[in-house]
């Protein structure tokens, strides 16, 4: 049993264990060569200071691929390094650190967590192949650096090591995923199921995690070199659970219940907490590859800074408006476990949202006299899009976008006029207001207000 436990497992371990991942662009060379700049913050009033050059995460752009493209919210992305980042100034002052993409977790460790929990069958398989390398011993190490020289056999066993060290099963946040060949489930495999709705979904159609996204906030000593004083980890959890039947042509779609994501995701907050606290380098675990190790410019500062992580909740891939911050939660220096979860008070609605009411009683009725007005002396235009954003029960942030092929310069004109104009007459003075005229392939100008301030138009292409 333990010949073919081992036989199989080189197969389907290095095989099933990590989803399908986009490309990631390598950081430019000529990075290393620029000198470091730390900027002010004269000009972003309410952010991080940054230093130059820029360096990207190594993890960005790693996400699961169940949730590419047409299960994907584009606005999602940008939005949670935003929240993300809003939100961690509860914990590390903007005043006394410089915001840098995250530098501690690796494109291969960020692919691991977003891929899959092992099956016990695989649990125990990555067991034996743990027990055997150690077997090995240092002479197992120096085959590192004549990898191109492992025989066919060894190479697997390699490439496990170099994608899941340690207790794999931890690493893996989404459910497990049964060993197969040729679509059969290989002998002593079972297919679990997950009950959401009235549907059950079998377990590797799940996807609870489907990226993530690492943001560091560090300090500069006198000798010009970065000290991490933070970390904040954004996990985007996914709502939306899918079945395709491709013999029916049916599609099947159920959503699951906000409080139930949290608890999945709060219990994969802490199982993250864990590797980020976990110095893999300590044991000496020689088989982390010299190109990518499992961390990379703050290796051992993680160990024993504090680490806020935030959940995240998707939205559907048909609608104009990203998700949300659900929760955000702070691990103490060197705390291993976020016992304590703030509720974040954050929402994005269209303006046809009947939730809007919630929160504000007269946006809807200056919205539709906004509207009114624009259809009354321009009704050639193709539409109107409106969204607000609301934190902490109060609207944040009103952004229209108003599509229109004009017929001429006076148009023109006289529409950024009667814009500039209702903005200033018909929206109350307490929160932001963003009005954008474009048509398909260029923005002819911007409407801008801030709380209490005067309206600004921007000139874009005339």
């Amino acid at each position: 049993m333990k010949k073919f436990l081992i036989g199989w497992g080189l197969l389907f371990l290095t095989a099933c264990a990590t989803p399908p991942l986009p490309n990631v662009d390598a950081e430019p060379d000529y990075a290393d060569s620029l000198p470091q700049q730390l900027m002010s913050n004269d000009f972003t009033d309410g952010y991080y200071r940054t230093i130059l050059p820029i360096v990207s995460s190594p993890a960005r752009g790693l996400i699961y691929s169940h949730i590419g493209g047409r299960r994907g919210n584009s606005f999602d992305i940008s939005e949670l390094e935003l929240s993300l980042m809003r939100n961690s100034q509860r914990f590390f002052d903007p005043s006394g650190v410089f915001f840098q993409e995250g530098q501690t977790l690796s494109r291969t460790m960020v692919s691991n967590i977003i891929g899959r929990q092992l099956t016990g069958l695989q649990q125990e398989t990555a067991d034996m192949l743990d027990e055997l390398v150690g077997n090995f011993g240092q002479s197992f190490a120096s085959l590192r650096s004549n990898r191109a020289d492992l025989n066919e056999q060894t190479n697997p066993i390699q490439a496990r090591l170099d994608q899941q060290p340690g207790n794999s099963s931890r690493f893996g946040q989404n459910p497990a995923s049964p060993s197969r060949i040729s679509g059969n489930l290989v002998e002593g495999e079972e297919q679990a199921f997950i009950t959401i709705g009235d549907v059950q979904f079998p377990s590797d159609e799940v996807v609870y995690l489907a990226f993530m996204v690492e943001q560091n906030f560090v300090s500069v000593n006198d000798a010009g070199e970065p000290q991490l004083e933070g970390i904040s980890l954004g996990l985007a959890l996914n709502p939306f659970q899918v079945i395709e039947d491709t013999n029916w042509g049916t599609v099947t779609t159920r959503r699951v219940p906000d409080e139930e994501l949290l608890t999945i995701g709060r219990e994969m907050a802490n199982n993250i907490l864990a590797i980020v606290r976990q110095d893999f380098d300590a044991d000496g675990r020689a088989f982390i590859q010299e190109e990518e190790p499992f961390r990379t410019t703050f290796l051992h500062q993680a160990v024993d800074v504090p680490v806020a992580i935030g959940l995240y909740i998707l939205e559907s891939s048909d609608t104009v408006v990203p998700g949300r911050m659900a929760e955000i939660g702070l691990a103490s220096r060197s705390g291993t476990e976020i016992r304590s979860w703030d509720t974040v008070r954050e929402a994005h609605l269209m303006l046809h949202d009947s939730r809007i009411l919630e929160y504000d009683a007269n946006l809807m009725t200056e919205y539709n006299h906004f509207y009114s007005r624009i259809a009354r002396y321009y009704p050639h235009f193709h539409g109107i899009v409106g969204t607000a954003f609301f934190m902490d029960d109060r609207l944040h942030q009103l952004e229209i976008t108003i599509n229109i092929d004009f017929l001429g310069l006076a148009e023109q004109l006289s529409m950024h006029q009667l814009v500039g104009s209702l903005v200033g007459e018909v929206f109350s003075s307490r929160y932001d207001v963003r009005v954008v005229l474009r048509n398909s392939r260029e923005i002819y100008g911007v409407v801008t207000r801030q709380p209490n301030q005067d309206v600004f138009i921007h000139r874009v292409s005339w």
